[in-house]
């Protein structure tokens, strides 16, 4: 969105100046329009110098043009500007057939104070309409641009101890309509290539990015978005670190279908996609100082959305990530527990996460089927969840409050927020939720390690642990949990195992309901037992 944001500023010169002046200059009268443009300039403290213009029919040349504004540290060039077609529309409206600049050069400060240069060999622009509005927010927003072209395009932003060029050869947009408070849809973007270079205190990098194309886009507001298609090409980085490593993070093709966010003040809006979400990336490596520390072989998610957009199902996978730890460098920090991996015989860890769900936004029923991290040689973690109550008005209220809640800055306000988003959660009803365990070998090795460090016999930690576990429920008068938790336990402490726990209340509990009780046992009006009951907790070992 930034990208379209960008090129979209590009013309900004173009629409500032024609807008200002355009409903006292006559249409079509390019002399007229350029001396009362100037005489705007002036008036507000600024200056307009033209080297040359001319009118041939409907085409107007002007050439040399220079834009300084000394109060918001601004200077626009442009060696030559065509405008083919030009009519006004209204009083402070305007509509061109063709918009042809070349040679442009805009030179500001950011916010910070950092220079910042943005040039561009050439810009072609076809049937550009500035709409008539009584209250323009903004000088540039809304208009409707049908095609635009930006040729060898360079932006600069230099600080003091610090620079960054990015460079791409061409910016291509059709089918924009660019409305009020800076939403707009997009037909096509194409952002063929771009480089660049960065050089800071934290780290000297040169960059390339293949190229990006997002295909029927719709921005409706900061967080609301519809995308048809978005690709973005391969991307590479190489550098040199404050620390004096050498980087380099290559990553493959990323692409997306059918992103949506809904804007969740308009109730008006389904919370849920027209058709399912598909999101692939990778693969990813990273290396440090010649060495791969990191990477993956695949990221990708979709979902599919019933008829009704009433149920979504959704599944990903994260495929094949790894670490060598054995290539990263060691901090004191991360001494110990890379010592610890190496004696537990770890060189190098690869892992693979799964997920599945299904969300019913007209009943409330939430179900994750399965979320499951698998560690190679290591073992693996499982999650169930089964839930209900979280209906679309529920998700709707939630979303405001989070989004509310992230642009607070008072810490008691953010509190007073969360306390809300409790308060919308307490119709959540937990109707069963399970974490297993399974060992592969990860669990042998530590048991090993620690009988070549104690001279203790590794069946002696098979026996006792379960025993151990169990005595440490004993205080809390729970027997019969107690005896499961040894008797899984056992089973689990022979190795390559799984252990269960579960949680299925009859009735399921509220979260409301959830809270009570914890805050029962803390405060010593509920016993742990009728937590145990209540939450009908078991614990088994397979």
């Amino acid at each position: 969105m930034r990208i379209i944001r960008l090129s979209f500023s590009i013309l900004s010169l173009f629409f500032v100046s024609i807008s200002l002046p355009v409903h006292t200059a006559a249409a079509q009268d390019t002399p007229s329009f350029i001396d009362v443009l100037k005489k705007q300039a002036e008036a507000n403290g600024n200056e307009l110098v033209i080297g040359s213009q001319e009118q041939d029919g409907n085409r107007s040349i002007v050439r040399d043009f220079q834009y300084t504004n000394e109060t918001e540290n601004l200077e626009i060039t442009v060696s030559e500007l065509i405008l083919t077609g030009f009519s006004q529309v209204g009083d402070k409206g305007f509509s061109v057939n063709r918009l042809e600049a070349n040679g442009f050069r805009q030179k500001s400060k950011t916010r910070d104070g950092k220079d910042t240069v943005l040039s561009i060999d050439a810009i072609t622009a076809d049937n550009v309409d500035y709409p008539d509005l009584a209250d323009r927010k903004t000088a540039v927003w809304p208009l409707s641009l049908g095609d635009g072209q930006f040729a060898n395009v360079t932006l600069t932003t230099e600080g003091p101890k610090e620079k960054q060029e990015f460079r791409t050869p061409g910016i291509n947009i059709t089918g924009l309509e660019a409305k009020d408070n800076q939403t707009f849809s997009v037909e096509t973007l194409v952002l063929e290539a771009l480089s660049g270079t960065t050089s800071a205190p934290n780290g000297n990098y040169d960059l390339t990015l293949d190229g990006i194309t997002l295909d029927n886009a719709t921005l409706n507001s900061a967080t609301a978005f519809d995308i048809a298609l978005l690709e973005i090409g391969k991307f590479n980085l190489e550098g040199t670190n404050e620390e004096g490593h050498d980087i380099a993070f290559a990553l493959g093709k990323i692409s997306a279908r059918n992103l949506y966010s809904p804007d969740w003040s308009k109730p008006v809006d389904s919370i849920l996609p027209e058709t399912g979400i598909n999101i692939a990336a990778g693969p990813a490596e990273l290396k440090l100082d010649g060495k791969t520390v990191f990477g993956w072989n695949k990221l990708e998610g979709s979902s599919e959305i019933n008829d009704e957009r009433s149920v979504m199902q959704g599944s990903g996978a994260f495929s094949r990530a790894f670490v060598n730890l054995d290539a990263l460098p060691v901090t004191r920090e991360n001494k110990r527990g890379l010592d610890a991996m190496t004696e537990l015989g770890y060189e190098r860890l690869v892992l693979d996460l799964t997920g599945d769900g299904t969300w019913n936004i007209k009943t409330g029923d939430l179900s994750l089927g399965s979320y499951r991290l698998d560690i190679d040689d290591v073992g693996s973690i499982e999650m169930v969840l089964k839930a209900s109550g979280y209906t679309e008005a529920v998700a709707r209220k939630v979303s405001q409050l989070s989004h509310k809640s992230s642009l607070e800055t008072d810490p008691e306000k953010q509190s007073a927020v969360s306390l809300q988003i409790l308060g919308e959660l307490a119709g959540l009803t937990l109707e069963e939720a399970q974490l297993s365990v399974t060992d592969d070998s990860a669990l042998q090795r530590v048991i090993k390690l620690q009988s070549q460090k104690t001279g203790q016999d590794a069946q002696s930690y098979q026996t006792v642990i379960p025993f151990l576990a169990s005595s440490m429920l004993g205080p809390y008068n729970v027997p019969e949990l107690a005896a499961q938790v040894r008797d899984a336990l056992g089973v689990f402490m022979q190795g390559n195992r799984s252990i269960d726990l579960r949680l299925a209340p009859v009735p399921p509990l509220t979260t409301t309901q959830i809270i009570a009780l914890g805050a029962g046992v803390r405060a010593g009006s509920v016993q742990p037992d009728e937590i145990v009951k209540r939450l009908n907790i078991t614990v088994n070992g397979r």
